[in-house]
């Protein structure tokens, strides 16, 4: 049998051999760069959820997992040998600016501002639409030239023309039929755009009355309306023009 003595020295080596194992699975792991190693920098935007040897992608294109794992392991400064050299350093600032280009805060900068231009330039649209929409919608027969006003302004001359021809026609029916109506607008949302043209549909709610419906009636009018951002929202072309009125289909 063996003695207690010669159980403690082989239990020792055991013990000194599991280290060693040990030692070497985390050196392995960790794989330390041995030599030369040089130092550069990487700014980051977000680098959240980012580890060695992750997928990063630019504008829908793949990178190389190598690449990604020696620019963050470059980031703690240390770099692989195969960066040393000519070759190795066009590899390495082509790494840097893979991963650097997608987390670049001046990309996100000028994404974000061309959203912010164009809601603000679709608002601009649907505010001038939607006001003009509502104050054609209001009508007052003791008071025709408001409405041939609200007809008229913000127009272009030839669509002036037409909509004063309009009121010359329908005026005497309205004054007839004593009518009044008033408006709330619903809605008003860019369609389509196409360079400075812009299409708004806009919703309002018609509440009139006259001598053939003194209870009121309730209709709700629907506007298509173009404009031209050029020349300041000019209105180009309105179509639906006349919804709820008196003399038009359903009415």
């Amino acid at each position: 049998m063996k003695s207690p003595r010669q159980a403690t020295i082989r239990l020792a080596i055991l013990g000194v051999a599991a280290a060693v194992i040990i030692t070497l699975i985390v050196q392995a792991i960790q794989r330390p760069v041995s030599g030369e190693t040089v130092d550069y920098r990487a700014t980051f935007g977000d680098v959240f959820g980012l580890t060695q040897k992750a997928d990063v992608r630019l504008r829908g294109e793949e990178e190389r997992k190598e690449q990604v794992g020696q620019e963050v392991r470059g980031c703690a400064g240390h770099t692989s040998p195969a960066h040393r050299g000519l070759g190795g350093g066009r590899d390495r600032r082509r790494s840097r600016s893979r991963l650097r280009n997608p987390l670049d805060h001046r990309w996100f900068a000028d994404e974000l501002a061309a959203v912010n231009t164009k809601i603000a330039t679709d608002a601009e649209a649907e505010k001038v639409a939607g006001d003009y929409a509502l104050n054609v919608s209001k009508v007052d027969y003791q008071d025709i030239d408001a409405w041939r006003t609200a007809l008229e302004t913000g127009v272009t001359q030839q669509l002036k023309e037409k909509m004063s021809t309009a009121v010359d026609v329908v005026a005497p029916l309205l004054t007839q039929m004593q009518y009044v109506s008033t408006a709330e607008k619903l809605a008003a949302t860019v369609a389509s755009s196409n360079g400075n043209q812009y299409v708004v549909r806009v919703f309002v709610d018609m509440d009139s009355e006259s001598r053939q419906t003194p209870d009121g009636v309730t209709a709700t009018a629907s506007y298509t309306i173009t404009l031209d951002k050029a020349s300041g929202w000019t209105i180009t072309d309105v179509g639906g023009l006349g919804a709820g009125l008196p003399g038009q289909p359903g009415n």
